[in-house]
Parts: structure tokens; sequence; C-alpha cells
């Protein structure tokens, strides 16, 4: 077995790869045999009929989905699929690919600072920061936290944003609620956030900074660029 990673933005993406160790011997590599896994848009064409967007613009078409698969319309979904053999993009602009399975992605836009008056802030809860990523206008993250009794609240919100200048920049303030968890009980969740609205008329880089209370209960600040795809 051979396990490959995705190298974005300075941290490992949980992007899989994985083949038999009978075909690694192969050349060409049979990509039919390889499972990825990643963060994807969910939409739907004219036939409709349920495709993904990869961040970096490829557009996978799952030609069969069962009952058993339910998607929404602009959703974010972290899926695990293999392409149908060979790797070809069809007449309409898209791969062909199996899926495997699916997780739901918490996404939303980021709040922004004018409407915090009206927002009680929660307690906060660290957390483990596992990835933070960018891809096309995305903000992805990977946390990991204490398993809760009560679903937690995640905020997103807009502390400096600087797009008229140069300098092209966004700090956000992570926050993510305490919901008397029991200590130790650690669960992984996947977040995502559309800074579409912060994208200029010349698709100018965007820096984005996100200041994150980590598990050692000390605010952590991580930076990111944001590359527009056209």
């Amino acid at each position: 077995m051979r396990v490959n990673g995705i190298l974005s933005a300075g941290v490992v993406l949980m992007t899989l790869l994985f083949t038999s160790c009978a075909k690694a011997e192969e050349d060409p590599i049979d990509i039919s045999n390889q499972f990825y896994t990643d963060m994807l848009t969910v939409g739907m064409n004219k036939q409709k009929q349920i495709y993904f967007i990869h961040d970096n613009g490829e557009k996978f078409l799952a030609s069969s989905l069962d009952s058993g698969w339910v998607f929404v319309w602009g959703s974010r979904v972290l899926l695990t699929y293999s392409f149908k053999a060979p790797k070809v993009i069809d007449n309409d602009g898209y791969y062909h690919i199996i899926p495997k399975g699916y997780k739901r992605v918490y996404n939303s836009f980021p709040t922004l600072s004018s409407s915090l008056d009206s927002i009680i802030l929660p307690t906060l809860d660290p957390v483990k920061v596992e990835s933070i990523w960018t891809g096309n206008r995305f903000l992805n993250m990977a946390i990991t936290y204490d398993s809760y009794t009560f679903p937690h609240v995640v905020l997103l919100i807009e502390k400096s944003c600087d797009t008229l200048s140069a300098n092209h920049s966004i700090t956000f303030d992570f926050f993510h609620s305490k919901s008397y968890d029991t200590s130790g009980m650690f669960t992984r969740t996947y977040l995502s956030f559309d800074l579409d609205r912060y994208r200029t008329k010349g698709n100018a880089p965007l820096s984005v900074h996100v200041n994150v209370l980590t598990d050692d209960g000390v605010w952590t600040s991580y930076e990111r660029q944001i590359t527009w795809t056209k």
C-alpha cells in the first residue's frame, strides 16, 4: 500500500491515495484502483445530474448514485471516490468517478463585523487545528475538539478587512463554543467558509489571517492565501 498526501499552503491536506503493491509496479499507474478523499462542492447540471466541483476547478460526474446519497446543491462534502479508467475528460468537461462515501461539511459565509453588536458570543472551546487550507474561494479547516452533548456553535467573524488597497488582506477570529463536553472524547469535524464576497474586480490574491484559540489555551494565528479560480 502506498499513501500520498497533497501539500497545499504549507499543510498536509487529508487527500488520501491508495494502490495495491501489485499495481504499484505498473507503468502507467491505473488510477481507477486508487481512492481519493477531497473537499468538493455539490452542483446540478442541466440534465438534473449531481456533479462535484473540485476547488481546482475540475468537475466530476457520478453517473450512478443510489437513494442513500442525499445532497443539497451548493453544499460542501468530504467525498471518497475513484476514477473510472482511464481518467479522461468527456466532451462536457467532466471526469467520471465512482463515489465510495461522503461526509457533509459545515459550510457558511463569515459573519461581518458590522453585525457583532447583535451577536452574543459563546464561551470559547479550545480546538486542535489539524489542517487549514484554501481552495479557490473557500477557507477550509479540519479541527478536533471534545465530543459534545449538545451541538456546538461555530463562527468565523471578520475582524478587519483591507481589500481596497494593495494589501488585499482579511483577518478573522474563529469561535467554537463549549457545550458541556466530556473531556477526552475527541471528535474531528470539517468546516468550509465561502470568501467569495471578498473577491476584487481584478481577482487579486487575498491574504487570509485566522486567529484560533488552540487546545493549549493560546490564540494562534494562521496565514493562508486565496488565489481565485477565474
